[in-house]
């Protein structure tokens, strides 16, 4: 293997770890997103429910 063949791979890998992460990351945003409607939602429910 050449040099610029190890280069090439080894950025692949960094281009991957990192999609990786972004995309990880983002879908604990989403969860966290998703759970906050939801407790906003049952919070506004039951503010109903006592009117």
């Amino acid at each position: 293997a050449s040099v610029s063949e190890i280069i090439l791979i080894e950025d692949n890998n960094a281009a991957e770890t990192t999609l990786f992460h972004s995309q990880a990351s983002s879908v604990t945003f989403s969860l966290f997103s998703v759970r906050k409607v939801v407790h906003t939602l049952n919070h506004k429910h039951s503010a109903l429910n006592d009117f």
